[in-house]
């Protein structure tokens, strides 16, 4: 049976656009829904057919959508695409997904990937853009369960800090064939975080790893989530004494940096990351010149809702918030241009859109007195709810009397 990759791409987008309107932003960040570009699908498929051989096969993916990867996967081994797999927790996007594809050698279920258990199936490839749910929206009964999981199965301890897509990585294995190819499109965090820890465990000790692309930070590849993006390529089996490739740039197929990696130094702990960095001095002979001795490094804060505690000059001239309460901050890496940023004679950063952080500690009753204006900006986050989000609620004071919220 042909497959008409042109009429499936119409419909899909349109399917794609239509059903994630009927969402709030929101809540698909809660769930951790967002579509995979086909154009992205496309380019990841056909680097894992250069590592699957076969000449038929069986493909999975544990969080399916509308079927992109599906798409793609047929698109690219045509006649070698066997019967395929997918799971879809959502019935808003299962059941459009099942009648688009009614007619294809695909069994789609309306179920959790991570509770189903397979009978005697097993897969020869599979690629996956798991949900990107943070840890603070997984129940916390759930989260141990998985925990419980990772542990018995692969006796390595995961992080309650982990996020969902981890366990989707480390848990899928079982429905996989001797050699099978896995494939994950996973959040750049993982290759430094402290929970990425379980992933590069698992990745050098359960697996064959092959490849780790990363995606640089202003190469975002999704319209609707703001996040760096890397992708996994390894084998179930053994690890192998080969070098693992570590490349990056704009297409997987045609990374702009291609670096071959000994197993032997690569650890779990490590910060991947610095792989991928250019080496433009060399300090091997120096052992005391350390970053600590130049520069004081400290982790950035999490606001918990960067609409209301992020100000920009509109936002402080409108609400009259004096320089006292803002601290200068810089913006994403993405939106810099220079690699050397500037400030003037005040310690402001020099960038076209100035933005600050918004703080402020005094007490209600002296911030009501004398800076009127700072308090009804306060009290118009009260009313969208900012003091009800898990950061805020961790980093923010609010008063047991009123309930109203400052920033410590």
């Amino acid at each position: 049976m042909s497959f008409d990759i042109v009429s499936y791409n119409i419909e899909r987008d349109r399917l794609q656009k239509a059903l994630d309107a009927q969402k709030t932003s929101k809540e698909r960040n809660m769930k951790g829904q967002f579509a995979t570009p086909y154009p992205l699908a496309y380019s990841i498929m056909r680097k894992a057919k250069t590592l699957c051989h076969k000449k038929s096969v069986n493909f999975i993916e544990p969080s399916i959508g509308l079927g992109t990867f599906y798409a793609a996967f047929r698109s690219v081994f045509k006649n070698a695409s066997g019967h395929a797999l997918g799971f879809e927790i959502d019935g808003h996007y299962y059941n459009p997904a099942r009648e688009l594809w009614a007619k294809e050698d695909i069994e789609l279920r309306n179920v959790d990937f991570l509770k189903e258990r397979p009978n005697d199936e097993r897969f020869d490839l599979l690629v996956a853009n798991p949900p990107y749910v943070r840890h603070h929206h997984i129940d916390s009964d759930k989260k141990k369960e998985l925990q419980k999981e990772v542990m018995l199965n692969t006796g390595i301890k995961i992080s309650g800090l982990a996020g969902l897509y981890c366990y989707f990585l480390i848990l899928s294995e079982k429905w996989l064939a001797d050699k099978a190819l896995s494939c994950w499109l996973i959040p750049s965090e993982f290759l430094d975080v402290n929970y990425g820890k379980a992933i590069k465990q698992y990745l050098l000790e359960c697996v064959d790893l092959l490849c780790v692309h990363k995606f640089k930070a202003d190469e975002v590849q999704f319209d609707d989530a703001l996040v760096s993006s890397t992708i996994v390529f390894f084998r179930k089996g053994k690890p192998s004494e080969k070098d693992i490739e570590f490349s990056c740039g704009k297409d997987v197929n045609a990374p702009s940096k291609i670096m071959m990696v000994e197993r032997s130094h690569l650890t779990a702990s490590g910060k991947w990351s610095n792989l991928f960095v250019e080496k433009t001095i060399d300090i091997s002979s120096n052992n005391d010149c350390k970053l600590g001795n130049f520069f004081t490094v400290k982790r950035g804060i999490a606001t918990g809702d960067n609409n209301f505690f992020v100000v920009d000059m509109d936002i402080i001239e409108k609400c009259h918030i004096p320089t006292k309460f803002l601290r200068p901050v810089l913006p994403s890496p993405r939106y810099l241009k220079e690699d050397i940023i500037l400030s003037d004679n005040e310690g402001n950063i020099a960038v076209p859109q100035k933005k600050y952080l918004f703080s402020c500690n005094l007490p209600e009753d002296v911030l009501m007195e004398r800076y009127p204006s700072v308090w009804d900006y306060i009290q118009e986050g009260i009313k969208r709810g900012v003091n009800k989000g898990y950061v805020a609620i961790a980093h923010c004071g609010i008063s047991a009397k009123t309930g109203n919220l400052h920033l410590l």
